[in-house]
């Protein structure tokens, strides 16, 4: 099997893929192929031909400033209304600032695009032509050069006062621009008067776009969403590889850089501290081979790449060679199946692969029989099988038993694995990691469980539905093993199995109650946990002279030492206010990122049943949130 990649010799780092279990295979190839080509064309081949944004003359740092280029404005018989208002900064009024009124987005555009935060690959950036990145930049495409243009446009007078005339009835977007200051407010009424538009830094992505070479690539696109605008906005990479994209709104979905011939990159906005960024476009790489059993080559032999769904599956030909073409430079499991035969093979393009073959063996199967220590068979059980190696080990589809106890689970290659059976009522069963070379019948016999049985109420006594609950040994902490678990249903009952006496901890979780542990010893019969409110906490943002600050992000993390763990996060209100519920009593840190860097905070906070806080600021000191109740 040969591994090669599209042009030069490799010399890049790892680049990792996030795994996505939804997706047409051959739709997002054609996608693929695409993206790489069709939204790349020329200027002039075509009606709707896309079009990069020019570059500033005399290398300098290619920047967006989208509205400096809808001049524009929407020409006829248009509306009587307005809207008055004032754009105002940390010190002030502002003069001089560019505001525009823009249309909200439509609900089908709107149903076109990605999840929010949902297309970030797993581990890394620099390599990410995943079915999220590849639908953004088709619609970037589908849309460059015919965004619709404001619909209304004023600059500031000295005292930051402002007036958008020949409006339609409607609610618009209002986008205040001036240098790297930006202020954006949404869900305006046309005739609106006494508007106040607050402007602060906004966030600027800038940074430098190699090839795995080291060299620039220039003319690369670098392309942001803005969902609350309704459009992308753009700038190309410099001769020296350099952009600048901003003024941008803080809460964003990062940015994707794209170049014909490359793999495009994603960028996630930094949560602190400046977003600049060194970026590698990486060529994309072809990995082809053969399949071969004792006799020779094997033609149509299914090959796939093991978890990697947005690649559909390939079939040897009559030489039993298969190709994949557009590949990230990583590690991939080949698994290749045909009539009963079975083999997974390990590939790393990242060491540079010469030549891999795939010997078709037969595929291992494991059946067997779950049966109670009398003999019983036991219907229901889970079957899990998983392939012992660390970090790159298989997990086999579990699997059930029938009415008679048996259950089988294939295909899967010799090698050494690990069986899990458990099933309600009984001890849950952890079989020693066996080789197996062959197939191979069992026969588990699983012990009687100790129950814990009862319900989940509330203060009032009513069934509380969906509470996660979990088993632990007393005294195990934080992070103790489950013995059992277990969710409640509409009447609130659960049955939990332990293995012996205990004593135990019932640990609960639900998103509208504490998180608590119930001490019990088993076998116990009628239990009844009262599940307690959960502690909240109310933020409120303020500028320093006490004007609400709208949309900032609030991050709520633990204490613990070392890398804090994020617990929840929250965007301000209109009114400057998030409200964090379901949490755990015990301390906090707020970490605060308004429209601008200077309004990031930090304090601690203990979290009681119900508690508000307040942050202005003009405080720079540690316990700039002062509480009130």
């Amino acid at each position: 099997m040969m591994a090669r990649r599209h042009g030069d010799a490799f010399r890049g780092g790892l680049c990792m893929w996030r795994r996505w279990g939804f997706v047409a295979g051959a739709a997002l190839l054609t996608l693929l192929l695409w993206v790489f080509w069709g939204f790349w064309r020329e200027p002039g081949s075509g009606s709707g031909a896309a079009r990069h944004p020019e570059n500033p003359p005399g290398g300098a740092v290619a920047r967006s400033s989208w509205l400096t280029g809808s001049a524009t404005l929407p020409s006829g018989a248009r509306g009587t209304l307005s809207i008055q208002g004032q754009v105002v900064g940390p010190d002030g009024p502002v003069p001089g600032v560019l505001v525009a009124a823009i249309a909200p987005p439509s609900p089908e555009w709107l149903s076109r695009l990605p999840p929010l935060g949902g297309r970030w690959p797993r581990l890394g950036w620099s390599c990410d032509p995943t079915p999220d990145t590849l639908t953004l930049l088709g619609l970037a495409a589908e849309r460059r050069g015919h965004e619709l243009p404001p619909l209304a446009q004023a600059v500031t007078d000295g005292r930051g006062n402002f007036r958008l005339e020949n409006l339609e009835e409607g609610v618009f977007t209002l986008w205040a621009e001036s240098g790297a200051g930006l202020g954006v407010l949404k869900e305006v009424v046309a005739g609106s008067e006494g508007i106040e538009v607050q402007m602060g830094p906004g966030r600027v992505f800038s940074g430098v776009v190699h090839d795995e070479r080291g060299r620039a690539v220039v003319g690369a696109l670098v392309t942001a969403l803005q969902r609350d605008v309704g459009r992308f906005i753009e700038t190309a990479t410099d001769e020296e590889g350099r952009f600048q994209l901003g003024p941008l709104p803080w809460v964003n979905d990062g940015v994707i850089l794209s170049k014909q011939g490359l793999l495009p990159a994603s960028r996630r906005a930094a949560e602190s501290g400046p977003d600049h960024h060194e970026v590698v476009l990486f060529a994309p790489w072809q990995l082809s081979g053969h399949v071969v059993d004792e006799r020779g080559p094997v033609p149509g032999v299914t090959v796939q790449l093991e978890d990697i769904a947005q690649v559909p599956p390939t079939t040897t030909d009559a030489r039993g060679h298969f190709g994949f073409e557009g590949l990230c430079r990583m590690p991939y499991f080949l698994v290749a199946s045909s009539e009963g035969r079975y083999a997974r093979k390990w590939v790393s393009l990242e060491q540079g692969l010469d030549s891999v073959e795939i010997l078709l063996g037969a595929s291992v199967r494991l059946s067997g029989q779950v049966t109670d220590p009398s003999g019983r068979p036991i219907e229901g059980a889970e079957v899990s099988v998983s392939r012992a190696g660390g970090w790159w080990g298989a997990k086999i589809q579990p699997t059930q038993t029938d009415s008679r106890g048996r259950f089988l689970s294939e295909p899967f290659e010799s090698g050494t694995y690990g069986v899990s059976i458990q099933a309600m009522r009984y001890v849950r069963r952890e079989l020693p990691p066996r080789l197996l070379q062959a197939s191979e019948e069992l026969r588990v016999s699983l012990k009687e469980a100790l129950l814990v049985e009862g319900h989940t109420v509330d203060a009032e006594g009513s069934p509380v539905e969906g509470v996660e609950l979990s088993l632990v040994r007393a005294g195990s902490g934080a992070y103790g093993p489950s013995f059992s678990s277990a969710r409640t249903g509409a009447e609130g009952a659960f049955t939990l199995n332990a293995p012996d006496t205990g004593p135990w901890l019932v640990r609960s979780r639900h998103p509208d109650f504490r998180e608590e542990d119930f001490p019990l010893a088993a076998p116990a019969e009628d239990v009844r946990l009262v599940m307690r409110n959960a502690a909240s906490l109310e933020v409120e943002l303020v500028d320093e002279k006490g004007r609400p600050v709208r949309d900032a992000v609030i991050r709520l993390t633990d204490t613990q030492p070392g890398y804090p763990r994020e617990v929840s996060r929250a965007t301000t209100s209109a009114e400057g206010k998030a409200v964090f519920q379901g949490m755990k009593a015990g301390r906090y840190t707020l970490l605060t990122k308004g429209l601008g860097g200077a309004l990031t905070r930090r304090s601690r906070w203990r979290c009681m049943t119900w508690r508000r806080a307040r942050c202005s600021s003009n405080s720079r000191r540690a316990g700039a949130f002062q509480a009130r109740s």
